[in-house]
């Protein structure tokens, strides 16, 4: 499938296919945000079918994308759309170490062991992270334009590892650098990369790879047994000291090797010390050839060292043949004899004035080093100017003797246009005199395009208007002929419109007719929190009251348990609906074991009085010393949700400050970026809750709690509501009352129900008309359920 000129995320357009692996293809494209060209590697077909595997794909590669190092390819992005799953990464121009090592049949030993000290940085940056690559092989290594190497796939081995694979390119070519315990299906450790950067440092310094098999059991097989052939002898031009290391990285048990990527490089730098000719820190690691030259003494130059062999050849030629002049020839020598006396006293005297003048300026640059010292430098604290326009932090800069260093611009919801987001360095850095601060600007609001909402249901147009950042606003309701209730009649602005998002787009929706087919149905409030159900019932024109709260072991604390009149009942307009909350799981004292409660972002005070009602012990611990019940609890274990028994105690951390975020809007993204959106603010998910809706994709966040905007300190948990995949054994009830006998029988069988009971009831308007049903519109069946009708006469 070829996915050129296709946007993800309405923000990375892929631009041309670079190549396709054994678990993925990749592509070059443009980040279409911040305007730069990025590597897209799209998972193939074969592992998204797996849900293990796209767990373990994006366990992995969150965890990869929280490494930052120069030898590190950088991953920006990690996102689905629709059945694609992919991974936005730094884009690298000059290929692989592959490619290298095809283009060069020889690749010199001082950029072997240079290679192997930047991948051996990565690794124990790496693995101090906890993050095992576990697939170490020339495919996995990019080049930058400067010849840098860069690591990439950090541990996404990991994500396929269970996967039966058997592609080329993927075990077959993985299996020539992988270690005897993986060989063996053993869990791969820090060893094992290091096992693996030796295999690889032999093929490149060898040009060989240290075993080869026509199969993977065979490969398998001599890795677990094979010793392999000294390097020397494939090359003596590798010295014996890394000779030595090599074969210390590839010992069979891994207690006989490097025990952290630490010591292998040192031991890497080690060896450069003793090598002359490798200059470490050069990018091109050969040093420029240095050719002596060698001046001769300056002896007395003797007379016949005035005339070449050429001129005294001549001198001869004219004597024999008359053609010289005796006295002009020994007048010339005289002269010579003279001139070589007056150009020796010459050079004496040129000598000893150079040496004069170097002596002068010898002096006079000690006196202008001694009058010019290096100034002491001067550090200040870097101003805080976020929130400031542009101009106004360069005043406030120039103040502290800075200035604004690089400055990039993203749109940006909460701070108008031209203000300042973000900085680096933060506020209170000490910085040099001089120095830069770089700057994240705001461009003000996206614009967004209106879509058409004409005709869709009411559930539909909040979707479409909740996926383009926008608000949905009902402003009038009226009926029309033809058109069911809660569905859009009319718009503004229309579609096409360009408006700043977060606006509300308003729309007048379809009612009911008045008379026996009058008012609205009461929609389903289960689940819903307090604020959810009134913002639902404010669309219907209906009135929340909260009737009592009681204990429910399955539904959390403040959320709906029951209503009355019931989903689906018509009422008129302005009605009440009541409902009942759950206060939580019952408190049962003869119980030994209970559920630890939420206590973050609640004062200390208030954390005593919870866990006193459930019988609970509380350690309060603080690194403020005193300790008071206005403190905020910032830090709890075991976790909210968590059962323990009751002589177990909760321990809590608390401060007079903790830091405040607002909540993000994570409604109408998909779960993981829902998490992500939220971990980006420090923030915890708590209890998700799952639900089926036919006009929503699957695994999309339809309701948040606490609601966006909401401040709390970090660590605090949301608790999410998200729609599931519908089972196809199950349909809904469809909406009966109002239509004909005829009408409602065709929607029966549609949906594959039975029609059940049919009860005729008196009523002065028209005859064959749906007065009640059962069950109740909207809730899920299955099919062959009999519905059972009131039917006017």
């Amino acid at each position: 499938m070829d996915l050129t000129d296709r946007v993800l995320k309405e923000r990375y357009k892929i631009t041309e296919r670079i190549e396709a692996g054994g678990m993925a293809v990749v592509y070059k494209g443009t980040d279409l945000l911040l305007v730069r060209t990025v590597a897209i590697k799209v998972l193939k077909d074969v592992f998204t079918r797996d849900k293990g595997v796209l767990e373990r794909f994006y366990r992995e590669a969150r965890a990869a994308a929280g490494l930052s190092h120069p030898n590190i390819v950088s991953i920006y992005d990690i996102g689905r759309e629709e059945n694609l799953y992919f991974i936005v990464m730094e884009y690298m121009s000059n290929g692989t170490l592959e490619d290298l090592m095809k283009r060069k049949k020889e690749i010199p030993f001082s950029e072997v062991i240079k290679y192997g000290v930047q991948i051996a940085r990565a690794l124990d940056y790496s693995h101090q992270k906890r993050v095992i690559h576990r697939d170490i092989k020339p495919q996995n290594i990019m080049l930058t334009e400067e010849n840098q190497l860069k690591v990439v796939d950090f541990g996404i081995a990991r994500a396929v590892d269970a996967h039966d694979i058997t592609q080329d390119g993927v075990i077959m070519g993985s299996a020539y650098y992988f270690s005897p315990e993986q060989a063996s299906g053993k869990t791969a450790t820090n060893t094992s990369d290091i096992y693996s950067l030796g295999v690889l440092l032999y093929h490149m310094a060898t040009g060989r790879k240290p075993f080869e098999g026509k199969s993977l059991g065979e490969l398998a097989n001599k890795h677990l047994k094979e010793i392999p052939l000294d390097p020397c002898k494939l090359n003596p031009a590798i010295p014996m000291e890394f000779e030595r290391i090599i074969l210390k990285a590839m010992e069979k048990n891994p207690g006989n090797r490097y025990q952290s990527a630490m010591d292998l490089l040192l031991s890497l730098q080690t060896c450069i010390s003793l090598f002359d000719e490798i200059d470490f820190e050069d990018d091109n690691f050969v040093k420029d050839d240095i050719k002596e030259t060698v001046s001769p003494a300056p002896d007395e130059i003797s007379e016949a060292e005035f005339f070449p062999e050429e001129y005294e050849k001549q001198l001869q030629e004219e004597y024999e043949t008359g053609r010289f002049d005796e006295d002009e020839i020994i007048f010339t020598l005289d002269d010579l004899k003279g001139k070589e006396k007056v150009e020796k006293r010459f050079r004496l005297w040129a000598g000893i004035i150079l040496i004069t003048i170097a002596l002068i300026g010898i002096i006079l640059g000690v006196i202008w080093a001694l009058s010019h010292k290096k100034p002491k430098e001067v550090f200040v604290s870097v101003p805080d100017i976020k929130g400031r326009q542009e101009s106004q932090a360069r005043t406030i800069l120039e103040k502290w003797s800075l200035s604004i260093g690089n400055v990039n611009s993203v749109y940006n919801y909460d701070h108008p246009a031209g203000a300042i987001i973000s900085q680096e360095p933060e506020r209170g850095a000490s910085v040099k005199k001089g120095s830069k601060i770089s700057v994240l600007v705001s461009l003000g609001p996206a614009k967004v395009t209106v879509p058409y909402l004409i005709h869709l249901s009411l559930s539909e147009a909040q979707l479409k208007t909740t996926q383009k950042g926008l608000l949905l606003s009902i402003s009038k309701e009226e009926y029309q002929e033809g058109l069911q209730s809660d569905y859009i009649i009319s718009q503004e602005p229309p579609a096409g419109t360009e408006i700043e998002g977060k606006s509300s787009i308003y729309v007048v929706i379809s009612k009911a007719k008045d008379g026996i087919n009058g008012g609205v149905i009461i929609p389903d409030l289960s689940g819903l929190n307090k604020a959810e159900a009134e913002d639902t019932l404010s669309l219907k024109s209906l009135h929340l009251v909260i009737l009592k709260s009681i204990p429910h072991k399955n539904i959390k604390k403040g959320l709906i348990i029951s209503q009355e009149p019931l989903a689906g009942t018509f009422v008129e307009n302005n009605s009440t609906v009541k409902v009942v909350l759950s206060s939580g799981p019952p408190v049962d004292k003869t119980l030994k074991t209970v559920i630890v409660p939420e206590l973050l972002a609640k004062t200390l005070g208030e954390a005593k009085n919870i866990t006193k009602e459930l019988d609970l012990t509380i350690e309060v611990q603080s690194d403020e010393g005193k300790i008071s019940d206005n403190m905020i609890v910032y830090l709890q274990t075991p976790v909210a949700g968590k059962k323990i028994n009751k002589n177990e105690k909760i321990v809590v951390k608390v401060k007079t400050k903790v830091v405040i975020v607002e909540v993000p809007d994570v409604r109408g993204k998909l779960l993981m970026d829902a998490k992500n959106a939220l971990r980006n603010k420090g923030l915890l998910v708590g209890y998700v809750r799952d639900i089926t809706s036919p006009d929503v994709v699957p695994g999309t966040v339809i309701q948040q709690d606490p609601l966006p905007k909401t401040a709390l300190p970090t660590g605090s948990t949301i608790s999410l509501v998200v729609v599931k995949a519908i089972d196809n054994t199950l349909v809904s009830v469809p909406v009966l009352i109002g239509k004909n006998l005829t009408d409602a029988k065709s929607l029966i069988e549609k949906e594959g129900l039975i029609l059940g009971q049919i009860i005729l009831q008196s009523s002065e308007d028209q005859s064959d008309i749906i007065l009640s049903q059962e069950p109740s519109p909207g809730i899920s069946v299955k099919r062959g359920t009999e519905v059972n009708i009131i039917v006017s006469k």
